[in-house]
């Protein structure tokens, strides 16, 4: 069997098969939606805790619900400002820390500063703990997101539609390495032919 029919039967079981590799692509707005929750989960639970456990004799119970919504939009976009949300800072570890550490100062920080301009009483050691609980529980959700995708960041074993593919393609690259070394042998001994018969 010559190699062109070696070539026809492959593409022919390709055909017959009808399996073609199916690229598997993973939306990053997804992965960044991910991150976007759980950091808004954790925002929730530091401040929340963080607001329940002082004397609030002073605050209006709606006031003391309304900051811990309001905490945590003013932490993601502390957190948006620090460009937590793109790759390039997530991939390094120290980077990401240090900005995660930033952030969390700087949302009790903004905490304080609204308070104060919509007369709202949020205590300096309220705004401290707050500071302290963000850092922690923005460590832990980043850390379990990183490790959750180490965990499913595993090769897929490729199908059979993947090796069919890739014979067909090796195929067609060996056949043309050997038609052409082939034909380099053919324009060789014709070459010599011509020399020794003197022409």
């Amino acid at each position: 069997m010559s190699l062109a029919e070696n070539l026809a039967a492959v593409r022919a079981v390709d055909r017959k098969s009808g399996a073609r590799p199916v690229p598997v692509i993973e939306s990053k707005n997804h992965l960044k939606s991910l991150l976007v929750v759980g950091d808004s989960i954790a925002l929730l639970l530091a401040w929340s805790i963080a607001v329940s456990g002082w004397n609030h004799a002073d605050r209006k119970w709606w006031v003391t619900l309304a900051i811990v919504p309001a905490m945590t939009l003013n932490g993601l976009w502390v957190q948006s400002a620090h460009s937590l949300y793109l790759a390039r800072v997530c991939n390094i570890r120290l980077v990401e820390m240090s900005k995660v550490m930033r952030s969390a100062g700087l949302i009790a920080v903004c905490g304080l500063a609204a308070s104060r301009v919509f007369k709202v009483t949020l205590p300096g050691p309220e705004a401290v703990v707050g500071a302290i609980l963000t850092l922690l529980f923005l460590i832990v959700c980043r850390s379990t997101y990183r490790a959750w995708l180490y965990l499913n960041d595993k090769p897929q074993p490729p199908d059979a539609g993947q090796c069919v593919a890739g014979g067909l393609a090796l195929t067609e690259h060996f056949a043309g390495t050997v038609e052409a070394v082939v034909g380099a042998d053919e324009r060789d001994r014709h070459l010599r032919v011509v020399d020794e018969l003197g022409g």
